[in-house]
């Protein structure tokens, strides 16, 4: 039982070594083995998954735990894992070698998903969501042949990344020093009757924190499917930071009344939110506007985090399922920016958008509704507008795209491609709107403690 329940981490760690390996002999086919790996993790996924009972391994240790977010946490990231590799596999724009190597960095990006997920100290939820940064940087780099201005960009991103570190060790110090412990659960203890400047600290650290998350790392260029995995580590890194420490720590310590509380991370939410779909309003550029409508719907995602424990975690999780589905089949639409083949860039469009039928329009309706109902009715008028410019700048590029006329030398016929991953998204949504039930009632029997 002890061996099942690392089984997702040893799966990814034994296709890195073999990854590994394989890069450092010349390539004797030219056949991908993104396809494999990828078939590989989503083996693994579905008996991990069928296995619910590996989900409840108890141990005497704390680093050994388990809960609903460090179960679904090994889910996802094997679903990261399967799906990347198959798009990947379909890259137009990638050489074999770079596929090979790209495969790697989303192998080693997995791994700290997983670390991310199931992190009961601040050290190694600093360590994990490093990991993954430096994994999605090296991987745009590849995609972008190592294009100087994403070099540029990357260097200019280093006060960003330096000013998180010193408010990561900050809050780890006010966390030792407090608690003498490097566990979320002792400090969150001690938070409980803590007084005065330290929870004051600690407070103010949690929202800077959070804060430079979403605002210090949002990146945008030529890079479709790189910035699409980016925006989706962006949602799931802050989602995570709040659900394990930011949330417990305000909620327990009682610095403010509840819905203050509530409302001061809202900001935040609907400062970054707001942003970016303006930004997708005033451009004219496909891969700006690309980067700020994923990172705009990314913050329309983390308003899950202001409800209550049984609404706030089901919601988190379908929607960065949903994000997952929705941001990798945008960002592999945007690949070609001669639009000569329009159909899967304009369904891409208007799946992002959460229209109905599709999966995200359902889960956008129940977070508006549970915002309302939780009195957050500011929160919830920013919610509303950041989804209604977002809905304008995606009228916009649809009728850019639309309008754009492609002679015949340029027309070309859909690749087998565009078809699978058309139909891998469908598939997706469908699966997911029918395991919805058995995904919640799997993920609710052991649930965070401490939220709102």
């Amino acid at each position: 039982m002890t061996f099942l329940n690392w089984l997702p981490e040893i799966i990814i760690l034994i296709q890195i070594f073999l990854s590994i390996g394989l890069l450092c002999f010349r390539p004797t086919t030219h056949l991908s083995l993104c396809p494999a790996f990828s078939l590989l993790t989503f083996s693994t996924l579905a008996y991990f998954g069928i296995r619910s009972d590996l989900s409840h391994f108890e141990s005497p240790y704390k680093l050994l735990s388990s809960d609903a977010l460090s179960t679904f946490g090994k889910l996802f990231s094997m679903l990261v894992v399967s799906m990347s590799g198959l798009y990947i596999h379909f890259h137009k724009e990638m050489s074999f070698y770079s596929k090979q190597k790209a495969m790697l960095f989303v192998l080693f990006a997995g791994l700290f998903i997983i670390g991310i997920f199931s992190a009961q100290s601040l050290v190694l939820f600093v360590l994990s969501w490093f990991g993954i940064y430096q994994a999605l940087t090296r991987f745009i780099l590849i995609e972008t042949k190592k294009s100087s201005s994403w070099i540029n960009s990357f260097s200019q991103g280093s006060l960003s990344l330096l000013l998180l570190m010193v408010g990561f060790s900050l809050l780890f110090f006010i966390a030792v020093f407090t608690s003498n412990s490097i566990y979320f659960s002792d400090f969150i203890e001690w938070s409980k009757n803590a007084q005065g400047l330290p929870i004051l600290c600690a407070g103010f650290l949690v929202c800077l924190v959070s804060g430079l998350m979403l605002f210090g790392f949002n990146l945008s260029g030529d890079s479709a499917f790189g910035v699409s995995l980016h925006a989706l580590f962006v949602f799931v890194s802050v989602g995570v930071f709040l659900f394990r420490l930011g949330i417990p720590l305000m909620n327990e310590s009682g610095l403010f009344l509840k819905v203050y509380e509530q409302n001061m991370i809202g900001a935040i939410i609907v400062a970054f939110t707001l942003k970016h779909s303006i930004n997708a309003v005033r451009t004219n550029q496909h891969f700006i506007w690309l980067s700020s409508v994923l990172y705009a719907s990314a913050g329309l995602g983390l308003f899950s985090v202001l409800l209550g424990a049984e609404q706030s975690l089901p919601l988190f999780y379908l929607l960065a399922l949903s994000f997952l589905f929705t941001f990798t089949f945008v960002g592999q639409s945007f690949l070609e920016t001669k639009f000569s083949n329009k159909f899967n860039i304009l369904f891409g469009m208007v799946a992002i958008l959460g229209m109905p039928p599709l999966i995200l329009g359902e889960q956008y309706f129940q977070l508006f509704h549970h915002l309302m109902d939780n009195g957050l009715i500011v929160i919830a008028f920013g919610f509303g507008t950041g989804w209604f410019l977002l809905s304008f700048a995606s009228l916009q590029m649809l009728g850019r795209v639309i309008l754009v006329k492609n002679g015949i030398a340029t027309y070309r016929k859909t690749s087998v491609g565009e078809i699978t991953l058309l139909l891998v998204y469908f598939t997706g949504v469908i699966a997911l709107t029918a395991l919805k039930p058995v995904l919640i009632s799997l993920l609710n029997d052991r649930p965070i403690p401490y939220l709102w």
